[in-house]
């Protein structure tokens, strides 16, 4: 039987070693990895454990017990609805989240690039400015998921 979650898993949840109960998944520069049994932390989504010599986290370094850091995999800078240039899509997530659990609009992807720069893109600072903008959530879902492979 799986453990009960605490109520609130600030980086979400991932499964465990053994992919049968949900945990508290670690954030952006958080601890991972271990000896790849029940109650090592695992990484959240869109994030990859890497171990401090910059190898990925393989079964290798699972035998090995070696622990890591999370890492976003994207690492492209985006910007948000809220005007603002994030180092990269996981940071903007976890700022959204944020917001969230304080009852705040999330904070929605924009474009790839920090605001302002590439192409005009008006959305973000009509947005930030309170603004009516349209967007369509499947786009930036899809986009969003772009960014992170």
């Amino acid at each position: 039987m799986c453990p009960r979650l605490p109520a609130d898993c600030q980086a979400g949840q991932s499964l465990d070693a053994c992919h049968c109960c949900p945990v508290c998944a670690s954030g952006e520069g958080e601890a991972c990895g271990g000896l790849g049994k029940l109650g090592d932390p695992v990484c959240g989504e869109g994030l990859e454990c890497s171990v401090p010599a910059g190898v990925a986290y393989t079964i290798t370094v699972r035998r090995r017990s070696k622990s890591g850091t999370c890492v976003c995999k994207a690492t492209d800078p985006v910007c948000g609805s809220d005007g603002v240039s994030y180092r990269n899509i996981c940071e903007l997530k976890t700022v959204s989240r944020r917001a969230q659990k304080l009852q705040q609009p999330p904070v929605l992807f924009i474009q790839r690039g920090a605001c302002g720069k590439g192409k005009s893109n008006n959305s973000a600072q009509q947005l930030a400015a309170g603004g009516p903008v349209t967007l369509l959530p499947s786009h930036a879902v899809a986009v969003e998921a772009a960014l992170i492979v």
